[in-house]
């Protein structure tokens, strides 16, 4: 039990820091600090919409379909799926992910 929430805590602050820093990439307001940031739901303006922990509906059903970071920009999406494996689980971890999330084509 305790391992999953050192696990899930680490997972968290590393999503918070990617959010962070895509914020101030786009020049979105922001904490000073990315340990002070709180992440929205959504956030945007005009060159980006950062979606986080966010249910995406799609043409495919997909039965995860919730990541933990979507970049939305004009002509393009980036999915950003977070994992904090252990040095022996990379490998495993990245298949694992590559399967929840297949590429999703128009």
């Amino acid at each position: 039990k305790i391992a999953q929430t050192d696990y899930k805590l680490r997972h968290n602050s590393v999503a918070q820091m990617i959010h962070w820093n895509l914020c101030k990439n786009y020049n979105i307001r922001t904490a000073t600090n990315w340990w002070e940031h709180k992440p929205e739901k959504v956030t945007e303006n005009q060159m980006v919409k950062i979606l986080w922990d966010f249910h995406i509906q799609t043409d495919k059903v997909l039965l995860h379909n919730t990541p933990d970071i979507t970049l939305v920009e004009r002509n393009k999406v980036t999915i950003i799926d977070i994992a904090i494996p252990g040095d022996s689980r990379v490998d495993e971890k990245e298949q694992e992910k590559n399967h929840k999330i297949p590429r999703l084509k128009i």
